[in-house]
C-alpha cells in the first residue's frame, strides 16, 4: 500500500535550510521605484509625509554613488543568524579589501562606504563611486558587472549583471 506524503515533513533528499541574498543596484531608478511601490503596499497605513518621502526617492536621479542593497532570507533561523552576524558585524574597515565591483574588462571600483541593515527593510547597503578615472563607471558597452565581497569566512557574495539589461527609459540605470 502507498503511504500518503505528509506535506509538512520534509521528503528524504530535501533541501531544509537555505539562504537567499537578493543583491539589488539601489542605485538604478527601476529597482528604487519597485521597492517603494511593494513599501508602500506592505504598509498601507503610512501617513502622506513618508509616502511623499519615499515617492521623492524614488524618482530622484542618480546621485555620484552606485548603491548595492543586500537582504539576506533564510528558512532555518540558525543560518539565518550566521548572515544576519556578518552584516551586523561587518563594517567598512573590514570590507575595504574584499569588497569591489568590476567591468568586464577587469576595472574595479572599491568600496566607499558600508551601511549594516537598518529597520527599513532595504538590508545591508555597500556604497560605490559612480566615477572612475573622471568617466562613469558604466557605459552601454561594458558587457557585465560583477559584485563581489567578502563578509566573513563563512559569507561570500557574489552577483553578475548584464549591463544591457540596464538600459530603462533611452538611460542606462545602475
Amino acid at each position: 500500500t502507498m503511504v500518503p506524503r505528509d506535506a509538512s515533513k520534509d521528503s528524504p533528499g530535501a533541501i531544509t535550510s537555505y539562504i537567499k541574498y537578493y543583491v539589488r543596484l539601489l542605485s538604478a531608478k527601476p529597482v528604487r521605484q519597485a521597492v517603494v511601490r511593494k513599501l508602500m503596499l506592505d504598509s498601507p497605513e503610512m501617513d502622506a509625509a513618508s509616502k511623499e518621502q519615499l515617492k521623492s526617492f524614488a524618482e530622484a536621479t542618480t546621485s555620484d554613488f552606485i548603491v548595492v542593497a543586500v537582504v539576506a532570507e533564510a528558512k532555518d533561523p540558525s543560518i539565518g543568524r550566521d548572515a544576519s552576524q556578518a552584516f551586523q558585524t561587518a563594517t567598512f574597515d573590514s570590507l575595504k579589501d574584499s569588497t569591489y565591483l568590476e567591468r568586464q574588462d577587469g576595472q574595479r571600483v572599491l568600496l566607499a562606504d558600508f551601511k549594516a541593515p537598518v529597520a527599513d527593510g532595504l538590508g545591508a547597503k555597500f556604497v560605490f563611486p559612480r566615477m572612475l578615472n573622471n568617466q562613469p563607471f558604466l557605459a552601454p558597452e561594458s558587457g557585465q558587472l560583477k559584485f563581489y565581497s567578502q563578509l566573513n569566512k563563512k559569507v561570500k557574495l557574489e552577483a553578475r549583471y548584464k549591463v544591457s539589461d540596464m538600459l530603462y527609459e533611452g538611460r542606462l540605470e545602475y
